[in-house]
């Protein structure tokens, strides 16, 4: 499975709507039936993914789900070792929710993955950035369409010192976010 979820991933990434959709066609074509929970896992993160790619948010979050099912439970009996999948799966969750309008819960989960991002010490946390940024991204973009434009602001203020320093394949220009008027005035 790994191979072809990654397979996905890059022909997904790249563009190559043939290669991906052989890799889409590979991974119907497994059975999950007797598989170990971690290919489980991997399973409907690459059904996810793929939905995701076609724009069928409803089965994204379906499949999402249905890893989240699977990972709660290994999480729960060994949380040190599934610190990371838990955190991936709440993003998961949260760009799904946001992607069908459901901002409170993509905010729930957004939330509950950077509850746990938080306890990881801090060298993880740096090998972590993306997911770090990927969290508070999908926070900002929340809170900007819910009209909550000062939480909006703090969501992005937490990755933009990051963003401008280290990572500047993620750059932001601040400039470019549209804030009312009255809530610029406000931060100034």
């Amino acid at each position: 499975l790994g191979d072809v979820y990654k397979r996905q991933t890059i022909y997904g990434v790249m563009g190559d709507k043939k290669g991906l959709e052989q890799a889409q066609a590979d991974i119907a074509k497994l059975n999950m039936t007797d598989a170990k929970a971690d290919t489980q896992v991997e399973y409907w993160v690459a059904k996810g993914n793929n939905a995701n790619y076609k724009k069928k948010y409803d089965e994204m979050l379906a499949a999402y789900l249905k890893a989240d099912e699977i990972i709660e439970k290994l999480y729960r009996n060994n949380p040190s070792q599934y610190k990371i999948e838990r955190i991936t799966i709440y993003q998961l969750l949260a760009a799904a929710y946001y992607e069908l309008d459901r901002y409170v819960e993509a905010v729930d989960a957004d939330e509950e993955g950077l509850a746990i991002f938080n306890t990881l010490p801090d060298e993880e946390q740096s090998t972590q950035r993306e997911l770090y940024y990927n969290l508070y991204y999908n926070l900002y973009q929340c809170y900007y369409y819910t009209q909550q434009h000062n939480e909006a602001y703090d969501a992005i203020e937490k990755i933009h010192p990051f963003l401008k320093t280290e990572a500047s394949e993620y750059a932001i220009n601040l400039s470019l976010i549209h804030i009312s008027e009255p809530t610029r005035l406000q931060l100034i």
